[in-house]
């Protein structure tokens, strides 16, 4: 959940590009950002200093496993093979279908020149699979769905497309019929 801090400040930097702000819109942004950090870190205190073994990572990953330092090439490594399982993961919680619309939604945000939304879109997928991808050492699928949420945007947007391109091209009937199937 902590790379979703970083929503905020990327939707800012990201779909407000280029169009004017109110004065003191970027302050009030990065002051919310930080009470929510602040609340956050409030949040983890009482575990950060209660009595008890005085190792923060145990405290804080819940683990009491040493785990060597990872050489760059077997970091990499071990990202690509959690990426794998999280696409699996896609697959088998998102089903294919959702998936095919999804594609179909980027290919519609590509079309319509929408590269901020796209970017922006990416830039959450990135920001919640990549770091877990990289760093769990034991990656379970139940891990991906939380980064599941702009596929399912994607895909709506593929959806909404197909149904208006139904709409515009079929006769009355097939038009009516076409939300059943």
């Amino acid at each position: 959940s902590l790379p979703l801090c970083f929503l905020a400040p990327g939707a800012w930097v990201l779909l407000r590009a280029g169009e004017p702000s109110s004065p003191g819109e970027g302050k009030r942004l990065f002051a919310a950002l930080g009470l929510a950090l602040l609340v956050a870190g409030l949040l983890w205190m009482p575990m950060l200093v209660a009595p008890g073994t005085p190792d923060t990572i145990t405290r804080i990953f819940q683990s009491k496993v040493y785990r060597p330092a990872m050489s760059v090439s077997s970091r990499f490594g071990l990202a690509i093979s959690n990426i794998g399982l999280a696409g699996e993961a896609f697959r088998v919680y998102l089903t294919l279908p959702v998936l095919l619309f999804g594609a179909l939604g980027v290919l519609d945000l590509l079309a319509a020149r929408r590269w901020r939304l796209l970017a922006f879109l990416l830039f959450w997928e990135a920001s919640l699979l990549l770091p877990a991808c990289a760093f769990a050492i034991g990656y379970f699928p139940r891990f991906a769905p939380p980064a599941a949420m702009p596929v399912v945007i994607v895909s709506a947007r593929g959806v909404s497309r197909l149904w208006a391109l139904i709409r515009r091209s079929a006769r009355a009937p097939v038009a009516r019929v076409a939300p059943a199937v």
